[in-house]
């Protein structure tokens, strides 16, 4: 599992949800950070956004932790095609 790609989506979380990094795992179900579907959202285009891909609507709706959404993100950059081509740096 990439650090990079945990350690964006651990950054990113916290500041959708307003809260401590710290208090966030891999193991963490997006329902006990209480992450509704706005958040899921905004957490969700700004993790495309930053990694320059899109997330399949199926894999979007099946994510139910954290490490699922590090998990879909890494397998989508694995993967040939025009959903991972990148657009430039990955910041």
């Amino acid at each position: 599992m990439s650090e990079r790609v945990a350690d964006k989506v651990f950054s990113a979380l916290a500041a959708v949800k307003h809260v401590p990094r710290e208090s966030i795992s891999l193991d963490s179900a997006l329902a006990d950070l209480r992450v509704d579907s706005l958040d899921t959202i905004t957490l969700l285009f700004e993790l495309e956004e930053h990694f320059h891909l899109t997330l399949p609507d199926d894999v979007v709706r099946s994510l139910r932790t954290v490490r699922q959404i590090v998990e879909a993100i890494e397998n989508t950059l694995a993967a040939p095609g025009p959903a991972a081509a990148p657009l430039g740096g990955t910041d």
